[in-house]
């Protein structure tokens, strides 16, 4: 009897020392390196803020282009709770100044700070240098709050991305049309006069498919219906219950700014 939980023992003890350094490396990849936003791990990545692009990035996809050199147009999809219903309560896209708008993608609460934040910037510096706020400016500020809470204790990184047309009015000081993206580390990226940004649908296939169009209206209705198929194809592939009459509730919101005008207005599935 005691020769047989002697052996048991020694097969625990055994068993235990296997196990030991695969338990003491999942904790130092789960937790050494994941319990702190200023923490690297060992391959220079910090976890907190891989996992808020990857919350952004489940977000709406959002497409935007620019027009004869002159028109900015930024559309995203919406799906309603209720057919009955023609607006989710959040404001996708926002005039900031006359050659500026903004959208965001991601945890909507997250983009609405953030473009309070925006609003913020542009009034402050209004105020201050009687003119609006150039664009490298506000670049520059909102990626320094997307950057401040990849370090800050007791927070946070913000979920979500921003989408920032530019079209400027006056082309003497060589100053072009474009979009930028602003992701959650704080990253300025430039992305020229098409952009798509959490979606399927790549530039290549945008710009292919407006070619040919040749009034706003029809560019419109195109890019509407590109969202709609590019949304709808992305719920079959995930099979989610709740998207089967996702077609009845959908929405495209479109954007456009020309000549210092925003117009926000939808189109809805025939």
């Amino acid at each position: 009897m005691k020769g047989t939980i002697a052996v048991f023992l020694q097969s625990l003890l055994a068993l235990t020392m296997l196990t030991q350094p695969l338990i003491c490396s999942a904790w130092q990849a789960e937790g050494r390196y994941s319990f702190s936003l200023t923490t690297f791990d060992p391959t220079g990545k910090l976890g907190q803020v891989e996992r808020a692009m990857e919350a952004a990035a489940q977000g709406i996809p959002i497409v935007g282009l620019i027009v004869s050199n002159s028109t900015i147009f930024m559309a995203a999809p919406q799906v309603l709770p209720s057919p009955l219903m023609q607006d989710d309560g959040t404001r996708r896209f926002s005039q900031l100044t006359d050659e500026i708008c903004i959208a965001h993608s991601g945890i909507a609460a997250d983009g609405r700070v953030l473009v309070a934040e925006a609003h913020r910037i542009v009034v402050e510096y209004q105020y201050t240098f009687d003119e609006p706020a150039p664009l490298p400016y506000l670049l520059e500020e909102l990626a320094h709050i997307f950057q401040q809470y990849t370090m800050k204790p007791g927070a946070r990184p913000f979920g979500t991305s921003l989408l920032i047309g530019f079209n400027p009015r006056d082309r003497s000081s060589g100053e072009v049309p474009g979009f930028y993206r602003i992701d959650p580390s704080g990253a300025v990226t430039t992305l020229g006069e098409y952009a798509v940004i959490h979606g399927e649908l790549g530039t290549t296939d945008l710009r292919e498919r407006l070619q040919e169009v040749t009034t706003e209206e029809k560019m419109e209705q195109q890019i509407a219906d590109m969202l709609r198929f590019t949304l709808m194809e992305q719920a079959l592939k995930k099979r989610q219950s709740d998207d089967v009459n996702m077609s009845k509730r959908l929405t495209i919101l479109i954007a456009k700014a020309f000549d210092g005008r925003f117009i926000v207005h939808r189109h809805f599935n025939e």
